[in-house]
């Protein structure tokens, strides 16, 4: 049964809303079969801006507050459905707010907008399958639907969106792509990690990273540690990376299990070689950061470094040009 969410209505401040700020409701829908949404609402809506809600008047953190539907929705595994939002102010031209998500692919600019055509910017956030995690737009109540993506096609959207289904959530809590990158290789910020500490203990096969091949044949260096100590070490071919640009997942297949001990401190590391040059971004985590996602839905055990010499020294990753523990670099394990 979903019982209520989280998602960013920015209400607060001129340019993402307007007037009033609108009367936003929102309700689950099942879906048509083909991936867009039915106009078939189950369980019941929620009132999601309006009242004292209005224009300028809601702060960002406000804004993400935990909503409860008046009804719950009963969900069936397997199935895919859609979380409407729509605006029922009788002047909706006059009085509205935003609704804020996470671009993923090749030209993603953050929050500062989008460039169809641009050079790359950030590394952008992992790619799901439109059918499972995707924003779609109507200007029509409801009749049809529009994927929301780039004229190329490049990119698409990601929702940031925490379920709770009882106790058990679900979704993605980043909030944005970092501004500030670091590379591996030939720059002077020239490797990067995640350090963490697992809250729980977990069996992992392999590895992902994301990165943007910017130049060079040099394969990137993985390595797994716990506190100092190397746990195994292996190369992800350059190949798998397109170089010019191109923002790509390659993957590091562990030659055994790995077992993640919970409590104990590791690192996964990534480098390269010196004719080659490798960029990496950050996204920051809604939950770390205080914005009330739940931790299931972001990698809370953990936070992105880089370092200028060589591994011998760590840095955090900066928030806005402060050094921060609310980043992760794009990456994740695979469970067994």
């Amino acid at each position: 049964m979903l019982t209520d969410f989280r998602t960013w209505y920015m209400n607060n401040s001129p340019g993402y809303c307007a007037g009033t700020g609108g009367h936003a409701v929102a309700v689950i829908q099942t879906d048509n079969g083909s991936g867009l949404p039915s106009g078939i609402p189950i369980g019941g809506q929620v009132d999601v801006v309006g009242g004292a809600d209005t224009c300028g008047n809601n702060s960002s953190i406000g804004g993400m507050a935990l909503r409860t539907f008046s009804a719950p929705a009963a969900l069936v595994a397997g199935n895919v459905y859609h979380l409407v939002s729509a605006n029922v102010d009788p002047d909706p031209m006059a009085n509205w707010d935003s609704i804020d998500f996470v671009c993923q692919g090749n030209i993603c600019y953050s929050e500062f907008g989008l460039r169809p055509g641009s050079p790359p910017s950030n590394p952008g956030n992992p790619p799901f399958p439109d059918s499972d995690y995707a924003v779609l737009t109507s200007a029509d109540a409801g009749l049809t639907w529009t994927l929301q993506s780039d004229n190329t096609g490049d990119l698409t959207y990601e929702p940031i969106l925490d379920l709770h289904i009882g106790a058990h959530h679900q979704g993605t809590g980043y909030m944005d792509a970092n501004t500030t990158m670091h590379s591996l290789g030939t720059s002077t910020d020239n490797r990067i990690r995640e350090s963490f500490t697992p809250s729980a203990t977990h069996t992992v096969t392999a590895v992902s990273v994301q990165l943007q091949h910017d130049f060079g044949s040099d394969p990137i260096t993985v390595m797994l540690k716990q506190g100092g100590t190397l746990i195994e070490g292996g190369v992800i071919p350059a190949t798998t990376f397109p170089s010019g640009g191109v923002i790509t997942w390659g993957t590091y297949r562990f030659a055994t299990a790995r077992i993640l001990t919970s409590g104990l401190a590791y690192t996964i590391e990534f480098s390269t070689g010196p004719t080659s040059q490798y960029t990496s971004g950050s996204h920051k985590d809604g939950y770390l950061a205080g914005y009330g996602f739940d931790a299931a839905t972001t990698f809370s055990d953990g936070y992105a470094q880089y370092s200028i010499d060589g591994g011998s020294t760590w840095k955090n990753w900066e928030n806005y040009g402060a050094a921060s523990t609310v980043e992760d670099i794009a990456f994740y394990f695979t469970l067994k």
